[in-house]
């Protein structure tokens, strides 16, 4: 099956096509199928990017950038959930770039640059979300070596020792 749609397809059902898509990958999270999950966002971002850069008749450029926004952070929970943080990562910043760039692209119609400044909240929510996350992993991962490697004092501490 070809990651494509012909041109020939109209904006509205190329949509309608992301959103089950989207909606089937959303189901297979929900069921604990990861691996299907990531398959069916996949194919969603691929539907994502081309409602994104074609431009198709039918669609606003709000729901265009919503696609594509969704789709990127539909997959990216889905390397989470796969303990992928780095693929995670790239798909948010991925998605959070892109927005930026639009925003300044004085050659972007004022509709798209607009939605964009209205989606990167989204994006930079999940930036912030994802660095906390990876954060809060290097410390516990910190902690752990740590409890491994300094061995548990046994009896009490040297006098003049500082316990604070």
């Amino acid at each position: 099956m070809s990651s494509r749609f012909p041109s020939s397809v109209s904006g509205p059902l190329l949509l309608r096509e992301w959103e089950r898509l989207t909606q089937t990958g959303v189901e297979a999270s929900r069921d604990n199928r990861p691996e299907q999950a990531l398959a069916w966002h996949e194919h969603a971002l691929r539907v994502a990017h081309q409602l994104f850069h074609d431009a198709p008749a039918g669609v606003c450029a709000d729901d265009r950038l919503a696609a594509f926004v969704v789709a990127h952070l539909n997959l990216a929970d889905c390397f989470n959930t796969l303990s992928q943080p780095i693929s995670a990562g790239e798909c948010i910043n991925c998605a959070h770039h892109q927005l930026l760039a639009l925003t300044r692209d004085d050659h972007a119609c004022a509709d798209l640059r607009s939605a964009a400044c209205k989606h990167l909240h989204h994006t930079f929510a999940a930036l912030t979300e994802h660095h906390n996350r990876c954060a809060a992993r290097e410390r516990e991962d910190a902690m752990e070596r740590q409890a491994h490697s300094v061995p548990m004092p046994s009896g009490n501490p040297p006098p003049g020792t500082l316990l604070h």
